[in-house]
């Protein structure tokens, strides 16, 4: 007489058999670093230019994640998604949570946010349809939009109101002591222990469009030449406008070449590509190539490499 097994048992003793067969994980336990996003207290609450204006940002939104370690780290989880966050609040908000162990170097990006982006305070499914539906600028033929800035400058009676967006992928890496208007190879970013409860705060500096230069210990804030784009004088300034206005009338220097850095995130590592250089010829230019990439701030200081995803070599011209 046949003795019939309930399928519940023999499905669990086939689980237990392979569970038998994996190795214990006798690892010790990883660190967590929560990562998270906040305004700085100029894109928060606004900012005074060394030229008399008074900003002030009326929404900050941009797309924000890919936080991970490099591989010096031991990493025993990532979570690689991303959100949309609207920067009008002084409390940080989360990223993600990662889990390792080592010294390593920390890497996020700005870009167009996935389908699965998940949406922050403030954000709502009307802001996510807007950032991802393709678009088009002198500098990017089609894509969403990674980063929507828009606010008012005021002075002696005058308003000028602005509304840019920019649509290239930037990852940033390699995060340290800003030297000369560059980044001090500050070695790893991030030490994780085992057990250590971490938080690593990316802070958003806005006003860092408005700078006359990527060094942020020698620039000013300035608006004059923002508000001199203003040529049709409807009071609002445009992408467009920038880009007729010359480079020398917010630098004091004349058009430059800049080569772009260029890294590819792989399982192992981040591995570097021939950058292109490009031109920079107007104040349009040196706001979406050069000041936007100075936004965030690792840890509220530290100022990261970044490499800027233009598809095309010249640039848009």
């Amino acid at each position: 007489m046949r003795t019939l097994v309930p399928v519940a048992l023999l499905a669990a003793a086939a689980g237990g058999a392979v569970y038998a067969c994996l190795p214990a994980d006798d690892r010790p336990p990883p660190a967590s670093l929560t990562v998270t996003v906040s305004p700085s207290p100029k894109t928060l609450g606004g900012f005074d230019t060394s030229d008399g204006w008074s900003v002030r940002f009326d929404r900050v939104l941009m797309g924000f994640g890919g936080a991970s370690l490099s591989d010096t780290c031991t990493a025993y989880s990532e979570a690689n998604y991303d959100r949309i966050f609207d920067l009008g609040s002084d409390a940080p908000q989360k990223v993600s949570t990662l889990y390792a162990i080592g010294e390593c170097d920390m890497r996020f990006r700005v870009g167009v946010p996935s389908s699965d982006a998940l949406l922050g305070e403030r954000v709502d499914d009307a802001d996510k349809t807007r950032m991802r539906t393709p678009g088009s600028d002198p500098y990017l033929p089609i894509g969403g939009i990674s980063l929507e800035v828009s606010g008012t400058g005021k002075k002696a009676g005058v308003q000028k109101t602005f509304h840019f967006t920019f649509r290239p992928r930037v990852r940033f890496d390699r995060c340290g002591i800003e030297v000369d208007g560059g980044v001090a190879d500050a070695g790893s970013s991030v030490s994780l222990k085992s057990g250590e409860v971490q938080q690593a705060n990316v802070r958003i500096e806005a006003e860092s469009l408005f700078r006359d230069s990527t060094n942020a210990n020698l620039s000013h804030f300035r608006f004059d030449p923002f508000a001199a784009a203003d040529t049709n004088g409807d009071g609002e300034i445009t992408l467009d406008e920038l880009r007729l206005l010359p480079v020398s009338a917010l630098t004091d220097a004349g058009p430059f070449d800049t080569t772009l850095n260029s890294s590819e995130d792989t399982p192992d590592a981040t591995v570097d590509r021939p950058g292109r250089t490009v031109r920079i010829e107007s104040v349009g230019d040196f706001m979406y190539i050069m000041l936007m990439p100075l936004l965030p701030r690792l840890r509220d200081t530290l100022r990261c490499r970044s490499s800027v995803q233009l598809p095309r070599a010249d640039a848009g011209r």
